[in-house]
Order: structure tokens, then sequence, then C-alpha cells
């Protein structure tokens, strides 16, 4: 097949053209812009609200913890307003004598709140560092039980939501932009008049520059989706979605 060797050509000579390498660094762009405007690339620290209704250690522990914002808050029904308004990304109660409980090796039940708008990295956070804060009371392990409550709608990061806009304009660009690009390139430069005397027809001509966008349109939305960590759990079928 003829086309096949124009093809090859314009796989050879692409990464040389400024508009194949803007293609294929768009996708980096599109997700440092709306990561850092929208999502979590510069998110603020972590805020944790706590309400001691006794005389616990935690709160003074939890106030040196680096990387975390945390205020102490007077009541509980106030600590869970906040969190649902998501003034915080989590609340946590401390029951009267709870270091004492702990210390005598029983079991109590934190509770804690989380906001639904919260982001996920967040929680994990957060919970590692309470129980750390708890273990600091004793030496032993698995001392207490927590349990999560999630306050509020449960929300969608907004870069997540634009995650489809940023495939979309990367492989339209891709897959556009490029093609047309390499016919005025072509065109320009009288390669076109002299590939039109070769036994390569017009057809073969426009299927193989169209290849090659389609070819470089997965590419640059392969690499938004792993710039994303968005593959999920059925990789394939995303791959194929393209």
């Amino acid at each position: 097949m003829r086309w096949t060797q124009l093809l090859r050509k314009d796989l050879a000579m692409g990464p040389r053209s400024p508009v194949v390498l803007w293609a294929l660094i768009l996708p980096v762009v599109l997700t440092l812009l709306l990561r850092g405007v929208f999502g979590s690339l510069f998110d603020p620290q972590p805020r944790l609200g706590i309400v001691d209704e006794g005389s616990s250690a935690i709160p003074a522990a939890a106030l040196e913890l680096e990387g975390f914002e945390v205020e102490i808050l007077d009541g509980a029904e106030r600590l869970v307003e906040l969190v649902e308004s998501h003034d915080f990304d989590a609340g946590l109660v401390l029951q009267a004598g709870f270091d004492d409980s702990v210390r005598a090796g029983e079991q109590p039940l934190i509770q804690v709140s989380i906001s639904g708008q919260s982001l996920e990295s967040d929680r994990l956070i957060i919970g590692s560092a309470i129980l750390d804060l708890v273990r600091g009371i004793t030496d032993s392990t698995g001392v207490v039980d927590v349990d999560l409550v999630v306050i509020g709608q449960e929300s969608i990061d907004l870069s997540l939501r634009l995650l489809p806009l940023m495939v979309i304009m990367a492989v339209a660009i891709a897959g556009t932009m490029v093609t047309a690009s390499s016919m005025v390139d072509e065109k320009e430069t009288g390669t076109m008049d002299a590939l039109l005397v070769t036994p390569l027809s017009v057809g073969e001509t426009m299927l193989s520059k169209g290849v090659f966008g389609a070819l470089l349109a997965v590419l640059t939305g392969l690499i938004t989706l792993a710039i994303n960590s968005a593959f999920g759990s059925q990789p394939w079928a995303v791959i194929l979605a393209i």
C-alpha cells in the first residue's frame, strides 16, 4: 500500500514539527492549568476541627502537627455545622475520660465527621494522623475503634469533572489541527504537487494524513489520562473509548 510510505515519512518527520510537539505537550499544559486553578495540585492543608469534652492531651498534640490546619472548638454541634459547610475537612470529638480509657486498655469509640466535599487524600491523611495522635497516649496499637461519618453531599472534584473536556480538547486538537497543518506544510513546500504526479492518489494522501492524525490523537488522549491517573480498573475499555 503506497499510502503507508507517506505515513512512515510523517511518523519519522513528525517529532520535528512544532505543531506536533505542541500537541504532545498540550495534555501536560492543560493538566497543570486546570488542576492549578480548579483542582488539587495546589490544595490547602487538611483542616481538622477538634472538640474536647474532657481534658485530653490530643488537642495540644494536634496543634503541633505539621501540614495541618487545626482549630479547637467548644461545642460538637458547632463542629458538625462547620464540617457540613466544608469549613473543615474533618471534625473530631473527644469524650470525657478518653485518655484514661485508652491507657486502661479499653477500646473507646472515636467518631470522626468527614466533609462530603473533602478530598479522598485528605481523608486518608487525617485518619492516619488521628490514629497516630491516639497511639501517642500509650505504646500499644489498635486500641480504638474509629467510626467515620460523612456529613453533607458527596461531591466530585472539579478537576475530575473537567477531565473529559481535557481529553476531548487534546484529542480534537491533535487529530484536526496537526493534520491540517501537515497538509498546509505540504502545500507550501511544494511536496503536495510532487505527490500528485506520483502514482499516489489524492485519496491515499488524505488517508495517510488522516491515519497520522488519528494515531496522534489517541496518543495525546492516553497521555492526558495517564497524567491524571484516570484509566481506572478497566484501562482497555478506556483506551477503546478513545
